[in-house]
């Protein structure tokens, strides 16, 4: 998820890996039977799901202006 999202399909991919990772969080979180060591892996998952929604917000963002602009091009290229 460092990359932009070039389309749909990979926001939707990525969305699709993001729910992933946050029910393995909660399914650890449930589960802890060790609270220091498993408290520490899940507070490193939560960091990744925490980076990763802010990058896929932004992805969202740049697929969504994308979409406007080939909407706009092509609205120009009728009418002309």
């Amino acid at each position: 998820m460092i990359r932009a999202s070039e389309s749909l399909d990979d926001l939707t991919s990525d969305i699709r890996h993001l729910q992933t990772l946050i029910c393995v969080i909660t399914n650890l979180a449930i589960d802890i039977d060790e609270p220091s060591k498993q408290q520490n892996e899940v507070s490193d998952l939560l960091w990744i799901a925490r980076d990763m929604v802010e990058q896929l917000a932004e992805n969202g963002d740049a697929v969504h202006l994308k979409v406007l602009a080939e909407q706009n091009a092509t609205r120009k290229a009728v009418s002309a």
